[in-house]
């Protein structure tokens, strides 16, 4: 059975690599190259008229979408260790409860 301290330490562990690859992929990130595939005139058929809405806004639309795909990455490993079928993950909720 695996510890509750055991799964608090894989689920940190996940979350710090999620954010560092998160902070990489928009630290590494490029108005020019994202300008490049977003349609002007559905941006503009948004309502974005200003440079802060339309930077705003893409990237948004750039973080939700590349947000799945870190997030999978990161807790594949998590997804793994829990899904074994010889071991059983104990949920101690109970153990905080009022």
């Amino acid at each position: 059975m695996v510890e509750l301290s055991e799964l608090e330490a894989l689920v940190r562990r996940c979350l710090d690599d999620f954010y560092s690859r998160r902070i990489s992929n928009l630290s590494n990130l490029r108005l020019k190259e994202l300008l490049k595939r977003k349609n002007p005139y559905l941006l503009r058929a948004m309502g974005l008229r200003t440079a802060g809405e339309l930077v705003e806004h893409i990237l948004l639309l750039h973080a939700q979408a590349s947000d799945e795909t870190i997030f999978r990455d990161a807790f594949v490993g998590a997804y793994r260790f829990c899904s074994k079928p010889w071991k059983k993950v104990r949920c101690q909720r109970d153990r905080y409860r009022n």
